[in-house]
């Protein structure tokens, strides 16, 4: 989205919806606590009617329902015609993140064929890299550890806080993804609260090993789309997600084969667990 994506319509698989300007600030500061909850965030490119009716099942929902209710969601969101038509119209143009196309059209690939370890361990490097990038592109210098990482995503949220076209509601999706970086992904792991593993360190230094579920290759998705609607905002872009096309229609008839398949391997993967 560009600097005036809050005023757009976003155009996505053939309908149109409201925007995040249309939504009022409170509505949106509740529905990042009701994500929270879940460990999500609020996401870009989608539908508000969709989002706030999702706000609603995770508030009725009981503690012990939220993941569940969390996981339908998600795979109702990104299912293999989003994957598909936002890999070859949004992740493949978006500036930096084009340039990690080929890791995450192979977690995309894995991720349908249920290998969901793999999935997320490349992406994780993937989202670092892009905040990387766009700090280099600045002249700053984020260092080798992951620190100023989070101050890179201080200076987008205090840029959007500072610019004349200020939007209350990036302020709230940037304060947000800022957060969950500081809380969740980017936590030492011994301070780390969360219940699904998905944190960095812990993924990459092999101290977590249940990392690899689906719902957290999902939020690596919500992640790498808050970062395109960021680039999209910095440099300008399409303030439309992509439509469905006949190659992406494709692909992703490719990615319901993978999970067909996947399916179909389900009892020679339960062999070598028996192995162990």
């Amino acid at each position: 989205m560009g600097l005036e994506a809050g005023r757009a319509s976003i155009k996505m698989a053939g309908f149109q919806t409201e925007t995040l300007a249309m939504t009022s600030t409170h509505a949106l500061e509740r529905w990042a606590l009701a994500f929270k909850s879940v460990d999500w965030l609020i996401p870009a490119y989608l539908q508000m009617q969709f989002l706030s009716q999702c706000v609603a099942n995770i508030e009725q929902a009981t503690t012990e329902n939220k993941p569940k209710i969390l996981q339908g969601i998600l795979r109702k969101t990104y299912d293999e015609r989003h994957l598909a038509s936002m890999l070859l119209g949004l992740y493949s143009k978006t500036i930096y993140i084009r340039d990690y196309e080929r890791q995450i059209s192979q977690t995309i690939e894995a991720s349908c064929f249920g290998l969901h370890h793999a999935a997320v361990a490349t992406m994780i490097p993937v989202l670092e890299g892009i905040i990387r990038k766009n700090a280099v592109a600045g002249g700053r210098d984020v260092g080798s550890g992951t620190r100023k990482i989070i101050e890179e995503l201080d200076n987008i949220l205090a840029n959007e806080m500072a610019s004349p076209n200020r939007f209350e509601e990036r302020v709230i999706m940037f304060q947000v993804l800022r957060d969950f970086f500081n809380e969740r992904l980017l936590i030492r792991t011994t301070d780390y609260s969360g219940s699904h593993e998905f944190n960095r360190h812990g993924i990459l230094h092999g101290v977590f090993e249940n990392y690899g579920s689906e719902t957290n290759f999902f939020r690596c998705i919500t992640i790498l789309e808050l970062l395109c609607f960021t680039m999209g905002m910095l440099y300008g872009g399409s303030c439309f997600a992509p439509e469905e096309t006949a190659q992406s229609a494709k692909l992703a008839n490719y990615y319901r084969c993978l999970k067909f398949w996947s399916a179909r391997a389900a009892p020679f993967r339960a062999i070598h667990k028996q192995l162990r």
